[in-house]
């Protein structure tokens, strides 16, 4: 298991600029491909105690559950299947029975940086990776619910996003980061993000 950290340090002017405006916080994404051109963000975690220090720490663990989606003549129901722990090159089913079984395993079809997700009944996949000591999710079907027989590439990306904000909301998906400091991880270890006086980002 590789594990990885950043802090992010501010220098004094911006972290009194920062707190001193109403409900911003400091704000955390990781990248999620779904094997096409387009890379997807989801933001993971934020604080509004905006501090001369923040860390925050990832691991390569990852999981899978599907959010299935199931209708009758009289209710519409979501459902997510339990979460099952995935590995690079795995393909992971849900399972057209009553129980929406979920399963795992190695496959040829799937990307040997990523993983294959396939679906035998309506539903949507959420990926997880463990942030802080718990499994978040990073990743959901961005265009919603599969049909039956589809399948789904989904990379995770060696790239995280800080930025601050007044209005983000934790497991929100955007295609843009806007003006977010974009950091590329290379390697496990820990990563510090240092912004300056001048308001320039530095990466060590």
């Amino acid at each position: 298991m590789a594990s990885y950290s950043l802090r992010v340090d501010l220098n004094e002017k911006w972290r009194k600029q920062w707190s001193s405006v109403p409900d911003v916080k400091l704000c955390f994404a990781m990248a999620v491909s779904n094997g096409g051109d387009k890379v997807y963000h989801n933001m993971v975690a934020c604080t509004n105690d905006i501090a001369a220090s923040t860390k925050i720490s990832w691991t390569d663990k990852y999981q899978f559950a599907g959010n299935v989606n199931t209708s009758t003549a009289t209710m519409i129901s979501n459902q997510t299947t339990r979460a099952v722990d995935v590995k690079p090159g795995s393909k992971t089913t849900v399972a057209k029975d009553q129980a929406n079984t979920i399963s795992t395993g190695f496959s040829s079809d799937a990307p040997s940086n990523g993983f294959l997700f396939t679906n035998e009944v309506e539903c949507s996949a959420l990926l997880f990776c463990e942030i802080d000591g718990k499994f978040v999710p990073i990743y959901t079907s961005h265009a919603g619910n599969l049909s039956p027989g589809s399948s789904e590439e989904i990379i995770p990306k060696n790239k995280v996003y800080v930025w601050f904000s007044d209005d983000a909301k934790s497991a929100t998906m955007t295609e843009t980061m806007g003006s977010a400091k974009e950091i590329e991880i290379i390697g496990p270890g820990d990563k510090t993000a240092t912004l300056d006086e001048g308001g320039n980002w530095t990466l060590s």
